[in-house]
């Protein structure tokens, strides 16, 4: 059962900077921090939470053995307290098609696209501590605006926010690339892919901090994608928005099934930017440009540029535009070894550049594109969501 304090005046935020008397100070009254974050995580967790749970006087309630809370603060100061006894249920997107009772693991995970506990609501006109765990991974949230004067609506759904948050605590590899590998990831042409098994990430990402080439990994991760291809084709047969590229994504993925690069290559890579069209005109795009092809997946995700999802939106159209619309000079009497949308339209592509590391990325490309589609609308026949 949950415990109900009062606390007097609500909190309206949390001190960002020192002050004295009459001087200026910043408040944070919405944020999320993590044990990522060190002792700024801490010190959140030591202060107003700390002195909430100390209203309750419960000797049960240890610090050390919180797994999660929630805290739901009415604008006069009572505050509803749930420690340890809520039913998390998170929506979740999965790759493949399951029945009742069938065992999920991680990498059948695509996206946590909700987060909510079961048969409690977090009201629009309250104030709320979350915190969340993922094993030894913790995360807090808080959002004070409701207790302001005049109140600051949510403009949000906190279930689809917290879920992005879940995501950010389950899959910390990705999340936290530094500037300095997503540079270094980019300029070999790598991604951390929705269709890369998660050791598999962590072994390209091994490779970028170890200053190692994935292409390494080439032939296993062309063996671990050639074993679902043809399920991945079953998928996209089922998509509206794929129709007009049917017979020949069939084609080109008879030629990856069978090796032929050169033939897949040729065929993907201008049917890309098509996709790429198809997918621009569904989020209500007319503009064609190259920048709004690149930025085509993410405005189809509909999701904020602050959100957490596996996905990574922005980080993929920033892969669009430095890997696959990856511009040439024209004038350079030398042919760009890269396959890009550029170097093969236009005919310059080397020969060896028509490679399986070429077709592979086509292929993973398709899937990292069709995915950023809600579930309803990438394909018509796709199991459900699950819960």
């Amino acid at each position: 059962m949950p415990f109900t304090v009062q606390l007097g005046t609500p909190p309206q935020g949390i001190s960002l900077n020192s002050a004295q008397e009459g001087e200026t100070v910043r408040l944070a009254w919405r944020d999320f921090s993590s044990s990522e974050d060190g002792d700024l995580f801490i010190a959140r967790l030591e202060d107003y939470p700390s002195h909430v749970l100390r209203l309750i006087g419960s000797p049960a309630i240890k610090p050390s053995a919180i797994d999660h809370f929630l805290f739901l603060i009415k604008p006069d100061g009572e505050c509803t307290v749930y420690v340890n006894e809520l039913i998390h249920i998170a929506k979740v997107r999965i790759r493949k098609n399951v029945s009742k009772g069938d065992q999920i693991y991680s990498d059948d995970i695509l996206d946590i696209e909700e987060l909510r506990f079961d048969g409690v609501e977090i009201p629009q006109d309250v104030g709320v501590f979350v915190l969340l765990s993922n094993g030894w991974r913790k995360g807090m949230y808080f959002d004070l605006g409701p207790l302001w004067s005049p109140p600051i609506q949510r403009d949000y759904d906190i279930g689809k926010l917290l879920g992005g948050y879940l995501n950010y605590l389950t899959y910390q590899q990705i999340f936290k690339i530094t500037e300095k590998d997503w540079e270094a990831l980019l300029a070999v042409g790598w991604f951390p892919f929705i269709g890369l098994k998660t050791d598999t990430i962590a072994e390209v990402l091994n490779h970028i901090r170890n200053g190692w080439n994935p292409d390494r990994l080439v032939e296993n991760i062309y063996t671990e994608t050639a074993e679902r291809v043809h399920l991945l084709l079953e998928h996209w047969r089922k998509s509206p928005v794929l129709a007009p590229h049917r017979d020949i994504l069939t084609r080109a993925i008879e030629r990856f099934a069978a090796q032929d690069f050169i033939s897949c290559v040729s065929i993907l890579y201008p049917r890309l930017e098509g996709l790429l069209r198809s997918i621009a005109s569904h989020a209500g795009e007319t503009n064609f440009s190259q920048s709004n092809l690149a930025e085509a997946p993410a405005r189809a995700h509909r999701s904020s540029p602050n959100t957490y999802s596996r996905l990574l939106p922005q980080r993929f159209r920033e892969f669009l535009s430095k890997v696959f619309f990856k511009s040439f000079d024209p004038n350079d009497s030398g042919n760009p070894a890269e396959a890009s949308r550029h170097t093969i339209a236009h005919g310059v592509a080397a020969e060896d550049g028509f490679n399986q590391k070429a077709s592979l990325l086509a292929i993973l490309m398709i899937e990292q594109i069709v995915y950023h589609l809600p579930a309803s609308e990438a394909l018509a026949a796709e199991a459900p969501s699950a819960t």
